[in-house]
């Protein structure tokens, strides 16, 4: 274990009545942590991001398996801006949704992503594809219990106004 450094990732868990330092996945440890998910004790994700050659920032991913953590830097084009993963969700099949969001994007100026949503299935991370006229802009997504329904929450990009977005990836309730 190490102590938490700022301005590194850090990662702490709770045990005993008392909240520990826990090591950070190596492709992490050198940068902001932004999320956290856990199926159990040996399988947790965290995601944050790592500097890239476009002096921006990429998504990346850590996972704990029980023993050892592996990690990713998820499969993004290299870009000035710094996007950073800041969700996760169950997905309800075995696999995870995450959302990593532009932090250095302005909310009122149009881009072509303000949010990016990636799959992870059997290992393996892709980039999924939001369709939308306007950018889009996801803060927030949860698997709705006993159900393979996930639901997003954030906002539309409309003419420089931010809109209400809900969005749903299964089954609408009836």
């Amino acid at each position: 274990m190490h102590p938490a450094r700022p301005g590194r990732g850090a990662l702490v868990h709770w045990s005993g009545g008392a909240w520990h330092a826990v090591t950070v996945p190596k492709v992490l440890a050198r940068s902001g942590l932004g999320s956290v998910v856990a199926r159990g004790d040996k399988n947790i994700w965290v995601g944050g991001a790592v500097k890239n050659s476009k002096n921006g920032t990429t998504e990346a991913v850590g996972h704990w398996n029980g023993t050892t953590w592996t990690g990713l830097v998820l499969p993004a084009v290299a870009s000035s801006r710094k996007y950073a993963v800041t969700g996760f969700s169950l997905d309800g099949h075995g696999g995870l949704w995450a959302v990593a969001n532009c932090l250095t994007c302005a909310a009122w100026v149009p881009s072509p992503a303000q949010s990016r949503v990636w799959h992870e299935s059997a290992g393996t991370w892709k980039r999924a594809v939001v369709t939308a006229r306007r950018p889009v802009s996801i803060f927030g997504m949860a698997l709705a219990p006993g159900t393979t329904s996930v639901w997003g929450a954030g906002y539309l990009n409309i003419f420089g106004d931010a809109n209400v977005l809900i969005a749903l990836d299964g089954n609408a309730p009836h």
